[in-house]
């Protein structure tokens, strides 16, 4: 192993037994594959980065590299030789697991040796060091070692573990193309798969954090009763651990027809809405401590969970009071012809209304609702407004992000909700 101390070198020369390696323009670190020295690696500094996020991955299928590679480095593919010289036996940075599979996918792993490494060269290097504070930390829940994320061949591969994994790869490459403009420690993006039940009653599928800020995900694969998922739910509302937080349910669609929710979902949702334990509702429990509760399909969840962490995360990413910004063709979509945008002349309950002109050529005003999709309140905030409103308003307009698609929720008062997707 060679200690490195200067990160901004070019080149690097080992003349031991008259052997000569030299590190290539841009890369800072150099690693050897073979005992003798004679065969050796050079990694750039966002090329570590990229191991780094795969160690925390514990293990991972040629997608999930992809994903992560094309996430920081910002290109549009892998290169297939950059990826193959990294894989081979015990003393190479990957190996696959011999015998695992998913389907005819090969799993990877990061071996034990070049794990050890790669930390060391982290902890030399302050910016990136700077990044594993987010979860390196004394007592950490989310740390490499608590978590046994030392590298090494994985005990066990699930599906279900698998495909967690890929939900978070694609969740972290799109975070990262969604915001071009900011660096990988501007954004400082960290993902944990926790095991550790110290200091935790609950512990999520996965964690994403980003700038400190986690993002809990649990993946349910239809192999648990509705009366678990909800005891789940009291489960987070009760561990301080997860105030002030949003937490996202997200349910596997294998179905061919995705343009309806799954009824699974659904039935979950009315689960936390409706089921009293002690007198007292999931969503009760969950507005008590804060907790921001979204559910979706693999349908689009990813797309949806991105969007929601942009809006909590970036507060310029849309703006909904901007009437001079709207895109009236949107809006065109709800079957009457939009003829202005602006705040609502007598309702300050409505940062947004719509005038419309009706098949009667009279003017009507139409408030205009942002909505997450799908927040566990949805249903019944869309009935409470129904019910406060529907005589005061022919009609309100509401306002889904347009990651949606192509998923659709059958919505109460289908009649009075005009449908947007933005």
């Amino acid at each position: 192993m060679q200690d490195i101390k200067n990160r901004d070198f070019t080149s690097l020369i080992s003349n031991k037994k008259n052997k000569i390696h030299y590190t290539q323009r841009n890369k800072i670190a150099t690693y050897f594959v073979s005992k003798n020295q004679n065969i050796s690696l050079s990694f750039s500094e966002e090329e570590l980065i990229i191991f780094y996020h795969l160690l925390r991955f514990g293990y991972f299928d040629k997608e999930i590299i992809d994903l992560i590679y094309t996430a920081v480095t910002r290109k549009s593919k892998t290169p297939n030789s950059w990826f193959y010289r990294l894989v081979g036996k015990v003393n190479h940075p990957i190996s696959a697991c011999l015998d695992t599979r998913s389907g005819k996918r090969k799993i990877y792993y990061l071996n034990k040796g070049f794990s050890t490494w790669l930390l060391t060269m982290i902890m030399g290097i302050d910016k990136i060091r700077l990044l594993t504070k987010t979860t390196e930390y004394d007592r950490s829940v989310y740390s490499i070692v608590s978590n046994n994320l030392l590298g090494g061949k994985p005990q066990t591969v699930n599906i279900h573990d698998l495909e967690t994994r890929r939900l978070v790869a694609k969740i972290l490459n799109k975070l990262f193309f969604n915001n071009q403009d900011k660096s990988v420690y501007d954004l400082n993006i960290q993902v944990v798969f926790p095991i550790s039940r110290v200091n935790l009653l609950m512990v999520p599928d996965a964690v994403i954090f980003v700038n400190d800020n986690p993002f809990f995900i649990e993946y349910d694969r239809a192999t648990e009763r509705q009366t678990i998922l909800l005891s789940k739910i009291f489960g987070y509302a009760e561990e301080p651990a997860f105030e002030n937080s949003s937490l996202f349910f997200v349910f596997e669609n294998s179905r061919k027809d995705n343009t309806q929710v799954s009824q699974r979902l659904m039935n979950f949702l009315e689960y936390v809405n409706e089921v009293e334990v002690e007198g007292v509702t999931g969503h009760d429990m969950l507005k008590r401590k804060n907790i921001s509760l979204f559910s979706q399909t693999t349908t689009n969840a990813s797309d949806v969970i991105v969007e929601i962490i942009q809006e909590k995360m970036f507060s310029n990413h849309k703006d909904w009071c901007d009437c001079e910004a709207y895109d009236f063709s949107e809006l065109q979509k709800i079957d009457y012809l939009v003829k202005e945008i602006s705040e609502p002349l007598d309702d300050d309950k409505f940062q947004l209304s719509a005038v419309v002109e009706t098949d009667s050529w009279e003017l009507k005003e139409y408030p205009i609702v942002p909505m997450a999709y799908i927040k566990n309140d949805l249903i019944p905030h869309l009935t409470s407004l129904y019910e406060e409103f529907s005589i005061e308003y022919e009609h309100m307009i509401i306002v889904f992000p347009k990651e949606v698609l192509p998923e659709k929720i059958k919505l109460p008062f289908d009649d009075y909700f005009l449908i947007v997707y933005r």
